[in-house]
């Protein structure tokens, strides 16, 4: 995949969610999280605050119909991921969008 855009990063990184229990689709979480990470929350709260702040602009991209994620639900989310998986999605999408493209 060689999209530099959040979204197409992470869609198919492992989800170990019970699949009946699922409210906030997992790629929403990844991307407010490392959204609101870039601009400065330090914590599971902040990255909650967050999304509402950005809400609507949020909803221009992704699917915000079960509103934002409480940060008990970014908090335990972010521990079942495997954290192996999430670090080599997350350094192909920096270096995707980190690459200088100059001569």
């Amino acid at each position: 995949m060689n999209s530099k855009n959040i979204f197409d990063q992470f869609s198919s990184i492992t989800d170990f969610r019970q699949s009946g229990k699922i409210k906030h689709p997992l790629v929403n979480i990844i991307t407010i999280t490392l959204c609101a990470t870039l601009c400065g929350a330090d914590d599971w709260d902040s990255i909650e605050d967050y999304g509402h702040a950005k809400f609507e602009w949020l909803s221009s991209f992704l699917d915000m119909s079960s509103g934002v994620p409480s940060h008990d639900t970014i908090s335990r989310v972010f521990s079942l991921l495997d954290p192996v998986e999430f670090q080599e999605k997350f350094i192909l999408w920096v270096q995707k969008n980190c690459t200088d493209t100059h001569p």
